[in-house]
């Protein structure tokens, strides 16, 4: 019996350390999914470490080979194995996700149902025998989605391991064979609701407004060639064009200014409940305390967890005071439990509290 597996990190390193109850925003990449631009790509060998495969596996190698003998190119080689991996039965009985429920030779000719994990070890160990660089990648499913915040709700239950291969041009494209039956299809994910960070990060006025101004002689031209190609009157259009140029600087250089004075306000601070609403305006008060008394307010994107650590020296003895402050506004922004009236009186006071005791 051949019990191969993957082993994962613990902890997460970082600036912080992720606990229960962590809020934290995330900004990932897209990769390549377009199959006419990855079947012009190939595979590149980067390291040993993708493309070893342990002892004991000549099965897998032979059923590797024999999948992917009449594919043209390397990604169709990926698409073989992930094809006949994904005619597999999920183990829906297994302990997690990441722990292996079975034998994985006997999962792989399909004599046993395997876990997330078991998918996600079997392809890249048969993509490495057919000469691909490939990894096992873990993370988690979308999770539950929470109305007062966008934010989403993800617990271990979430838990997803896929595989990556990895392309010259395109880099690690993912790859999951998984047959779990609480994947989000295709059509989930477009219909999913935008998330308070994406629509944070709509609004970021000098992102969005640089944007703007980098495409706006684009935008006059195209308008241009339109009233050219329909007769419009030009002296209007070019009125229009003015104007909306003139806009675009005064919003530039004359309203963001002005906005940048302020503070910042995330989509949580407008959360349904009064519980909720009285807990976030106890942080802020206490905030307000601490820029007040010569630390500053919290930065743009900045969390309460994240604003609650970088004050503790400042705060000294009552830094843990804070911390709770912290953590009770986080749950009223983004958890979907109830916010209690003993809560509220309690973060009331703990602001209270801060509020005399820092000068």
């Amino acid at each position: 019996m051949n019990r191969w597996r993957f082993q994962f990190p613990v902890t997460i390193g970082g600036r912080m350390n992720l606990t229960p109850g962590s809020t934290y925003q995330v900004v990932s990449k897209q990769p390549e999914t377009d199959p006419d631009i990855l079947r012009r790509d190939r595979g590149e060998w980067i390291g040993r470490e993708y493309g070893t495969i342990p002892q004991g596996f000549p099965e897998l190698r032979t059923l590797a080979n024999a999948l992917t003998k009449d594919a043209e190119n390397d990604f169709d080689k990926a698409s073989a194995i992930t094809s006949y991996l994904q005619n597999l039965d999920y183990d829906d009985r297994a302990e997690s996700p990441l722990q292996p429920s079975t034998d994985l030779h006997r999962f792989v000719i399909g004599e046993l149902p395997g876990s997330a994990i078991d998918f996600a070890s079997a392809l890249p160990l048969m993509a490495r025998s057919a000469g691909l660089q490939s990894r096992v990648a873990t993370g988690y499913l979308p999770g539950e989605y929470n109305s007062y915040s966008g934010a989403i709700k993800i617990t271990p239950e979430d838990a997803h391991a896929w595989s990556e291969i990895y392309f010259r041009g395109a880099g690690w494209i993912p790859f999951d064979a998984s047959t779990r039956p609480d994947l989000p299809t295709p059509a989930e994910l477009e219909e999913a609701p935008p998330s308070g960070l994406s629509s944070l990060l709509d609004r970021r006025l000098g992102d969005g407004l640089a944007a703007a101004a980098g495409k706006t002689p684009g935008a006059v031209m195209k308008g241009f060639e339109f009233a050219v190609k329909n007769g419009l009157n030009w002296g209007l259009f070019a009125l229009v064009a003015f104007g909306f140029t003139a806009v675009v600087v005064w919003y530039l250089f004359f309203y963001r200014k002005s906005e940048s004075a302020r503070h910042v306000k995330f989509d949580y601070l407008t959360v349904d409940g009064n519980d909720r609403k009285a807990v976030i305006a106890a942080f802020v008060s206490a905030e307000k305390h601490l820029a007040k008394n010569g630390f500053r307010r919290r930065m743009e994107n900045e969390s309460y967890r994240e604003y609650a650590f970088a004050a503790q020296l400042f705060a000294g003895d009552d830094a843990e005071a804070l911390n709770w402050l912290a953590d009770t506004a986080s749950r009223a922004a983004f958890s979907s439990a109830s916010i209690s009236a003993d809560q509220t009186i309690s973060a009331l006071d703990h602001a209270k509290d801060l509020r005399s005791k820092i000068s």
